[in-house]
């Protein structure tokens, strides 16, 4: 027996929190290299701005998609799917084993969200602040252990004695 769980990812809560990152560790920026570059995704909303910020979501999402493949259902939507829509959702719906812990679901959903947030700072700071650029790599990678680990996590069955 199985059970679904269903995860939503908010285009416009990635988009924020990317902004507000690059924008914070533009300002902190203490040796003034290059942090108006840096801060620069969180003040504009130019298009070519926009543009790297949604190849970096589609491209986060397609990775999600096949971590959680082995459980994705296939009528799984992603409502806005390589199209950039501020209000847009990738809804993952997952068919779990019935002793799955859903406990795990918030702690799965914010990883898989921060790993999304994670690849979008990582490829800005690509091309404005190649120094930090694997920082966020690493912490990208680290959520993907954290999905795969919530993924694989079950209720253990409890026995009474006879």
């Amino acid at each position: 027996m199985a059970k679904d769980i269903s995860i939503r990812l908010h285009v416009s809560e990635i988009v924020y929190e990317v902004r507000n990152k690059t924008w914070l560790a533009g300002r902190s920026a203490l040796n003034g290299n290059n942090h108006e570059h840096v801060a620069h995704m969180q003040a504009s909303d130019d298009e070519e701005d926009e543009n790297q910020i949604t190849r970096s979501i589609i491209n986060a999402m397609s990775v999600l998609k096949t971590v959680v493949s082995e459980y994705m259902l296939p009528d799984g939507q992603d409502n806005g799917a390589n199209v950039l829509d501020k209000f847009a959702t990738y809804d993952f719906v997952l068919n779990m084993p019935n002793n799955y812990n859903e406990s795990l679901r918030e702690t799965l959903s914010a990883a898989m969200h921060q790993y999304v947030v994670y690849i979008c700072v990582r490829d800005w700071y690509m091309l404005t602040n190649k120094e930090d650029a694997q920082t966020y790599d690493n912490m990208a990678t680290s959520q993907l252990g954290i999905i795969k680990e919530a993924l694989t996590k079950r209720v253990r069955p409890t026995y009474t004695a006879p």
